[in-house]
């Protein structure tokens, strides 16, 4: 058997153990949805998540397929967060391209 300040410290312990840990935050929503048509080249894409995310973790980019040019085109954005850091907001510099797939990429990894 343990004495109880053994008890006690290992509690203690266990404890601080519990609330270092916590859950990473999942995307759980992007608009305009995956293979949507017709969507503006204006329009704004938006990532929600769970939970708070620490936004100098979050890397997004964009690009679409140039047929003539047979290359990957970068497309520019600017991005803002909401006040919970949950809201991921993503507009293109000029405008998205028209009648073309906008490929996205958001890498999380360090979340």
């Amino acid at each position: 058997m343990f004495s109880k300040p053994l008890m006690a410290a290992l509690g203690l312990l266990l404890t601080c153990f519990t609330f270092g840990v916590h859950a990473q935050p999942t995307l759980v929503s992007v608009g305009p949805a995956d293979g949507t048509i017709g969507v503006s080249t204006t329009a704004t894409v938006v990532f929600t998540f769970d939970a708070a995310v620490d936004t100098n973790t979050v890397v997004v980019e964009f690009s679409y397929f140039n047929l003539t040019t047979f290359e990957q085109v970068a497309i520019p954005v600017t991005s803002s967060w909401n006040a919970g850091f949950t809201v991921l907001s993503c507009k293109a510099v000029t405008s998205f391209p028209p009648n073309s797939p906008v490929l996205w990429t958001l890498d999380t990894s360090d979340i």
